[in-house]
């Protein structure tokens, strides 16, 4: 049996052993890779099988989803301290009261409110950025890769970056964010 070939159009940017950057919380971090974990994909009756890489082992715990493992995807690991201390920049978002937030987001806990507040749901791009919107509730902002993502998410949307008069609250959110 052959061996599956490497993706060419998905090949790893670092090598095992290179010293990598990454976000811990607010924090800037130092790593090396340990390893990278590929994945067999696209076996069919008229392709091969080949590898995909899709995460690097750090020797350093991922805290980002909770999940307090070592594997890092490839667009959370950065190669100079300069890019990574741009993204981790802190946005704080605060003096909004919970009831405020509820008006903006909606409540988790209750699915209607998803339809009634300024935030209202639609796809799941907006699903995405409400999760990010929840967790800048929970920890009182985001940092800047965040941030883009948000951005990235509204523009992907149609969303134009501008205020609207019949969001004031998300208005607010969005300003402390500096998403316009």
């Amino acid at each position: 049996m052959k061996l599956p070939e490497l993706d060419s159009k998905n090949e790893p940017n670092f090598k095992v052993g290179d010293c990598v950057w990454t976000i811990q919380g607010k924090r800037v971090n130092a790593a090396k890779i340990v390893s990278i974990i590929f994945e067999l994909c696209g076996a069919g009756a008229d392709k091969p099988p080949v590898l995909i890489y899709t995460n690097y082992r750090l020797d350093t715990y991922n805290f980002d989803n909770d999940k307090f493992d070592t594997l890092f995807p490839p667009y959370r690991v950065y190669a100079t301290k300069a890019e990574v201390e741009k993204l981790a920049k802190w946005h704080a978002v605060n003096n909004i009261s919970e009831k405020e937030w509820k008006k903006a987001l909606g409540n988790r806990d209750d699915e209607s409110s998803l339809d009634t507040c300024e935030f209202q749901r639609c796809c799941a791009n907006i699903a995405d950025i409400r999760s990010l919107l929840y967790k800048c509730q929970k920890n009182g902002g985001l940092i800047e890769r965040d941030v883009q993502n948000i951005r990235d998410g509204l523009k992907g949307h149609g969303h134009q970056m501008s205020k609207r008069k019949e969001t004031p609250i998300f208005n607010k959110i969005a300003e402390k964010l500096g998403l316009f």
